[in-house]
């Protein structure tokens, strides 16, 4: 079975590219920017595209020294870039061209050994299932799962290898809960375990993220220090309606302001990927190719810097929970909703829960019992008094628990947390089990109420007991068959025979369940395997 890539090594061989250039392409291009807080996206003829290059785009890269693209496929309006079955509102229904831009782009930009990243807006006001502008939840979500799926489905599957998939217009629109990030980063990595995910959600902290954005436009900024694997976009040019797609002029990046941006961010393991956007006659106006051919010139990476360090720990497997409540009972869904967006020193789409008297708690649903639990992260107010981080309420010292009824808990971890506003991780041993997960705090910030702006619950090998059960009786790296496995007298049974010791139950997914233990046993609860596994051997 095919294992996925070590993540680490994927962020590594992501921040070794250093440089890249961000395409904003679409029908904002021809309407004159993206004014995308309009509910009403332009007519599918406002796509007139007559003639396109990609080759003008992928060569000026090149000689920019840079090492990759990342192209608009959709943006908020909904025009889609590709050929899509999804919707007719797409760039082969309109204008004289009618060309696959998608593939343009990557074969251009690959024919000039340039790897070809892809951006998605979640958000899509043309969609009808979005209902316009309206309020998101999991009932739209069940409508809208097919749409989604398929559009990523298509750039995922007929336009070779991706290495990124930067998403817009979820932590901040419609949050990582209503539209569940677990599913869509299962669904992604299903079709491309080496695509790393990076969303568009303006915190600057590794939360829900593989490659951390940080959106200068919006005031946020790499800082100095930083070892996590990033990005930060900027635009070419400054154009007075804050556009990041052409609109025919504005105030232009200097040569020498791009080369100072590169010579900072290099040290801080952050690619700069500036915003060259084409104009509407499929290419990049002049002054961008000789602003970015000038910087070619004169810079090339720096080979002597020390490799990414490790990273933090990851959740390589997200749980979407279904509901959170406070210590006395009452909901605490802002804590899990999934809206976390910070614009420079306001807060926007961030909604935090706030607790009472210390200690306080708040007990997260997951909706069905999950084996291999082993972290949660917390991530604290993003917000500012005046110009500086507010931090009050910040948990500084904790409880974790499990349940698997919401009565009995059993704690897994304690700790202490600095009082800043970075993201936060707790990790214990995977083989906790368990529903309900409890995150008390017991000290904070001024010894003040408690401030929580989301927490994510996961771990690398997470599996639901409801994922059906296989078992590989030899180690894994061996590449021996799946064998289905019964379950009787408290004895796993593979192929009719007791399995050795040291074996491993996975699901069939590929993640480990539990280790059979000396005895042949897998010393759990054996009611919880019965009836997944019976289905798996029938």
């Amino acid at each position: 079975m095919a294992q996925r890539p070590a993540l680490d090594s994927l962020q590594r061989a992501y921040t070794e590219l250093r440089y890249g250039m961000f395409i904003c392409f679409g029908i904002e291009t021809f309407y004159g920017g993206d004014y995308w807080n309009n509910p009403t996206p332009p007519a599918p003829g406002t796509w007139n595209l007559s003639s396109l290059n990609c080759k003008n785009w992928a060569d000026a890269a090149k000689a920019a020294k840079m090492k990759y693209g990342l192209l608009t496929t959709k943006h908020h309006w909904g025009f889609c870039l590709w050929n899509t079955s999804t919707t007719t509102y797409n760039c082969m229904n309109a204008g004289s061209l009618r060309a696959d831009v998608v593939k343009a782009y990557c074969d251009a930009f690959r024919a000039d050994s340039l790897l070809p990243g892809l951006y998605y807006s979640m958000f899509d006001v043309f969609d009808s299932v979005d209902a316009g502008y309206g309020s998101y939840n999991r009932a739209m979500w069940n409508k809208k799962k097919t749409y989604i799926e398929q559009q990523l489905r298509e750039l995922l599957t007929n336009y070779g290898p991706i290495p990124i998939l930067v998403t817009d217009g979820w932590a901040w629109r419609m949050g990582h809960n209503s539209v569940p990030y677990q599913e869509i980063r299962e669904f992604v990595k299903s079709l491309q375990p080496n695509c790393l995910m990076c969303d568009h959600d303006g915190v600057g902290r590794p939360w829900d993220n593989d490659i951390v954005m940080y959106e200068e436009p919006k005031g946020v900024y790499c800082p100095a220090g930083n070892a996590v694997a990033s990005n930060q976009g900027q635009c070419i040019v400054s154009q007075s309606s804050g556009s990041w797609f052409w609109t025919g002029g504005g105030t232009f990046m200097t040569a020498a302001n791009i080369l100072t941006h590169l010579a900072n961010l290099e040290p801080r393991y952050c690619n700069f990927l500036l915003n060259c956007p084409p104009s509407a006659n499929g290419i990049l106006d002049q002054r961008i190719i000789d602003t970015i051919t000038k910087v070619g010139n004169s810079w090339s990476p720096n080979m002597n810097r020390t490799p990414l360090p490790a990273q933090p720990h990851a959740i390589e497997h997200p749980v979407s929970p279904i509901a959170a409540a406070s210590g006395g009972g009452a909901s605490a869904w802002n804590a899990i909703d999934g809206y976390n967006d910070v614009l420079g020193s306001t807060s926007v789409g961030q909604t935090l829960w706030t607790g009472g008297a210390l200690p306080q708690s708040v007990t997260i649903d997951l909706g069905e019992k999950y084996y291999n639990l082993e972290i949660l992260g917390y991530l604290p107010r993003q917000d500012y008094t005046g110009s500086s981080r507010n931090l009050t309420g910040n948990i500084t010292a904790y409880t974790i628990s499990v349940s698997d009824d919401n009565a009995a808990f059993q704690q897994v971890i304690s700790g202490t947390w600095a009082a800043d506003s970075t993201y936060k991780t707790a990790e214990w041993a995977p083989a906790s089990a368990g529903r309900y997960v409890r995150l008390q705090a017991t000290s904070t910030n001024g010894n003040s109420s408690v401030a929580i702006n989301e927490i994510a619950i996961g771990g690398r090998t997470l599996t639901p007991t409801t994922t059906p059960v296989y078992v590989y009786d030899k180690p894994l790296s061996q590449k021996y068959g799946l064998k289905k496995v019964l379950f009787l007298n408290g004895v796993y049974i593979i192929n009719g025979n007791v399995p050795k010791p040291k074996s491993i139950l996975y699901d069939i997914n590929g993640r480990m369940i539990k280790r059979v233990d000396a005895n042949g046993f897998v010393p759990d609860i054996q009611r919880d395997f019965r009836v997944y596994i019976a289905k798996a051997a029938e």
